[in-house]
């Protein structure tokens, strides 16, 4: 993203997949969980890129589109979403995630605090058409409608100012970009609880049985 800056004919900057089924998965969780600081060094700066982009972005959503895929497309300026195929979901409370900083305030910036409960508490999938009916998209369908969005909007691509105007709508999920170490804290707690009782099985049971 930091070379297509430098383009000499700004035009919107479109993302999809090559996958017939999915947009994106989402992140590696087994490797974030594994690499220091991955969402401060690796993922945050990502999200950052395209808060800072000069142009227009417009995600292609043309399959699932799931976890850390979503906040990424949540990050685009607007959404088209195949209306045959795919869901929109945040599902970590499914396995027991945390959803750390830009990951939580970038739904409630962009489409209220009662979607975004639909999106992180009940870990809602979305199909295009209730996607499209709660705000999360601005098109069902492909490319066809995503060369409608550029033909209307393409005219701003060599404006100075769309990136400065764009972090000011993101200024409070620009705050939350810092690494939460506070959520750090919990995991690394959690994740020591579940270590003690996976440890002391006999023991607990022992005294469970007792009482």
């Amino acid at each position: 993203m930091d070379t297509l800056k430098f383009y000499y004919d700004p035009k919107p900057l479109v993302t999809t997949s090559t996958s017939p089924k999915f947009y994106s998965n989402g992140l590696d969780y087994e490797l974030a969980q594994k690499t220091p600081n991955f969402m401060g060094l690796y993922y945050y700066p990502l999200l950052r890129a395209f808060v800072d982009f000069p142009w227009p972005t417009i995600a292609n959503i043309n399959g699932h589109c799931f976890a850390g895929a979503f906040c990424l497309a949540a990050f685009h300026d607007y959404r088209v979403m195949n209306p045959a195929k795919g869901w929109l979901c945040m599902n970590e409370l499914e396995f027991d995630a945390p959803l750390m900083g830009p990951l939580m305030s970038i739904y409630v910036t962009k489409f209220g605090a009662a979607v975004a409960q639909r999106i992180s508490l009940n870990a809602e999938r979305f199909t295009a058409k209730t996607a499209l009916e709660a705000g999360l998209i601005h098109a069902q369908g492909s490319w066809p409608e995503v060369d409608e969005i550029v033909k209307r909007i393409g005219k701003y691509s060599n404006r100075t100012f769309y990136s400065q105007m764009r972090a000011g709508i993101l200024r409070d999920v620009l705050k939350t970009m810092d690494y939460d170490n506070e959520t750090r804290i919990l995991i690394e707690r959690r994740d020591r609880l579940w270590k003690y009782e996976d440890d002391n099985k006999p023991r607990i049971g022992t005294l469970l049985s007792k009482l």
